[in-house]
């Protein structure tokens, strides 16, 4: 178990994840959860998800999760879909929670989606993996220029602050929440692929 931990799990503070930037709220409009919703949506049939990728014996997942919403939303707004390079986070995205300056992206140690969509944005784009191929295991930072894709904002789905999430996992079961889960739904359909982040330590 130490092990594993060790190898796959992010050691961080759940009590505030707040990071340098700030996230933009404004680069969308909230969907409205009483508009009607199909019984089944798969994103895969409409040219919106890339092949499923293997992370290996790299705690990369986060980077894995951060490429699978950018290339979805990427496919979404008229662009061809691009496998993006899950490698560029591992080696590139080390930015930190203001609220911790040691709890940081980490590469194959661990890290944070939305540090990585402000290290995306940061550095105006983030290329394919044609480009920068993922090996599984930490390197220095490449500096490339290359085809790929770029973001200008993000925002997380109501109700579903990080912040929030280690106490809803304590005092509650986050899946009993309907308006949580009915923001998931509407968003999902409304806007493409998101992002799900699970902080294994607190199970």
């Amino acid at each position: 178990e130490a092990e594993f931990k060790s190898m796959y799990l992010m050691n961080i503070n759940t009590n505030n994840y707040r990071s340098k930037f700030k996230r933009d709220d404004t680069v969308r409009t909230y969907a409205r959860l009483d508009q009607s919703l199909p019984t089944s949506f798969d994103w895969r049939n409409h040219s919106a998800v890339t092949p499923v990728k293997n992370q290996g014996r790299c705690g990369s997942c986060w980077a894995f999760s951060s490429t699978g919403a950018v290339e979805g939303v990427w496919a979404l707004s008229n662009h061809s879909l691009i496998s993006l390079s899950e490698q560029w986070l591992v080696d590139c995205s080390h930015l930190c929670l203001d609220s911790s300056e040691s709890t940081c992206n980490g590469g194959c140690n661990g890290g944070l989606p939305w540090l990585a969509y402000e290290s995306i944005i940061f550095n105006k784009y983030i290329p394919s993996d044609h480009y920068y191929p993922y090996i599984g295991k930490n390197e220095s930072c490449k500096n490339i220029t290359a085809p790929g894709a770029s973001i200008t904002g993000w925002s997380h789905v109501p109700g579903l602050e990080p912040c929030e999430w280690p106490y809803s996992l304590r005092q509650s079961n986050i899946l009993s929440n309907g308006t949580a889960i009915d923001n998931i739904e509407v968003h999902l359909v409304t806007y493409g692929p998101l992002s799900v982040t699970l902080n294994a330590y607190m199970l």
